[in-house]
């Protein structure tokens, strides 16, 4: 399965939509999903990267 937000994922959405000729609600609804999944999985990718960090900032004090 293409990874949401890939390369894969968005061309797969504008072919479909270029199959109808315009973008439909649906799939402008589901790269808007798609694009907020993405921004939380950065946020929480970052989040881990500072948890990391305290700890290992504790151990050396």
């Amino acid at each position: 399965m293409p990874e949401p937000g890939g390369i894969d994922t968005n061309l797969a959405l504008l072919g479909r939509c270029g199959e109808m000729g315009r973008w439909g609600d649906g799939e402008l609804r589901e790269l808007g999903e798609l694009r907020e999944l993405k921004e939380i999985i950065r946020r929480v990718q970052e989040e881990k990267i500072i948890a990391a960090q305290l700890m290992e900032a504790r151990r050396c004090v």
